[in-house]
């Protein structure tokens, strides 16, 4: 008899069909994956993808966006738990009713289920009634601790933060997010940016930042630092994302001014980002405070410098200081204009580029799909 993982998740991406697609099609174990929702509606979500690889795995989508859905959402995972029966099932977080429904269900019937949360916010929560949601929080944890098999988190950063929420250390099992680097080299985009045609076939670097717009990116930890790089030095900037800020950014560009030389894109679909990735010379992700930061396991798997604050998951798990690329603490502007400005010299960035470690340090989607087989 089959062996049957269901997974209860939010939205559907183009990782997560990275990572299921490496499920084997085999006669020894069979997968059902369950999008409670059909995107990410928080005001500053900015992903809305509307186009994916092709699934050679079974999902459902289910839609709507008000809060009655997510009951609704949590109302048909009970359904599939009990119809489907799984041996295993992975809930992708716990601050959603479906994800949250779904981990007391399985708990109540004595259902194995694994937990995924990226990182475990340890600090004091915010805004009105702070004692009642921390106590609320520690409740629902203790109790996810205590049923769940194991929890599974994103690297290093990942790790601490569960055990920091008390979390028992052999409970934790890493498994980041994940992409099938196969297939950003060979994506091909239905469109491209005009604006960026001209840049791939002249003679400046293309810096490329890809994120929301929104503060604790650390867009403007970026512009501020090109702002201060010699005028004589060419370089052109492509900033990939949309969010609430975007219209900010646009002012501060002008403010600094180097609008001349950054080119705002909006979001991308993910073919049209992996192409944006592939011609680009440097990648810089200066978050504030970035649980994983995909986009920097991306950018080490294709070979590209990567200059990254150590506030970003990936970056503390995949860089290695002045090898693959630079550490920076997140917010130090003037280490990223230093960086930069080495990168941007052409011969510095040759040699930098020939020395990079091969193969790159990493997870692949299989490695992750072994490590849900192994559970079972």
């Amino acid at each position: 008899m089959k062996k049957k993982v269901l997974s209860i998740e939010l939205e559907p991406t183009p990782y997560k069909f990275d990572l299921w697609n490496a499920f084997p099609e085999c006669s020894e174990y069979d997968l059902w994956v369950i999008f409670t929702t059909s995107k990410n509606w928080a005001k500053d979500a900015g992903h809305d993808y509307q186009s994916l690889q092709k699934a050679n795995f079974s999902f459902d989508v289910l839609g709507g966006k008000r809060i009655w859905r997510g009951f609704l959402a949590g109302w048909w995972s009970i359904r599939a738990i009990n119809k489907y029966d799984p041996d295993l099932v992975v809930i992708w977080g716990y601050s959603t009713s479906a994800c949250l429904i779904s981990a007391v269900w399985c708990a109540l019937h004595r259902k194995r289920f694994v937990l995924f949360v990226d990182m475990f916010n340890t600090g004091e929560p915010s805004g009105r009634l702070i004692l009642l949601k921390q106590l609320l929080r520690e409740a629902v944890r203790k109790f996810i601790f205590r049923t769940s098999d194991h929890i599974l988190t994103s690297g290093v950063l990942g790790r601490q933060s569960a055990i920091e929420a008390g979390c028992a250390v052999q409970k934790v099992i890493d498994f980041p997010y994940v992409v099938d680097i196969a297939r950003i080299l060979a994506d091909v985009p239905e469109s491209f940016p005009v604006a960026c045609i001209d840049d791939i076939n002249s003679p400046h670097p293309v810096i490329f930042f890809s994120g929301r717009m929104i503060e604790r990116k650390g867009l403007h930890v970026l512009l501020s630092a090109l702002s201060k790089i010699p005028k004589s030095i060419s370089w052109v900037l492509w900033v990939e994302g949309d969010g609430p800020l975007i219209e900010k950014y646009k002012d501060m560009a002008i403010r600094f001014g180097v609008a001349q030389r950054v080119k705002f894109l909006g979001f991308s679909q993910y073919s049209t980002h992996s192409v944006l990735l592939r011609e680009s010379d440097i990648v810089v992700v200066p978050s504030l405070d970035d649980h994983w930061g995909i986009v920097v396991d991306e950018s080490v798997q294709a070979r590209k410098p990567v200059i990254s604050t150590s506030a970003t998951g990936a970056a503390v798990d995949r860089i290695q200081d002045g090898a693959n690329g630079f550490l920076i603490r997140p917010g130090d502007e003037d280490a990223l204009r230093d960086r930069l400005d080495f990168l941007l010299d052409e011969d510095r960035y040759r040699k930098f580029v020939r020395s990079l470690p091969s193969p790159a340090k990493t997870v692949t989607p299989v490695q992750n799909i072994n490590t849900i087989l192994n559970l079972l």
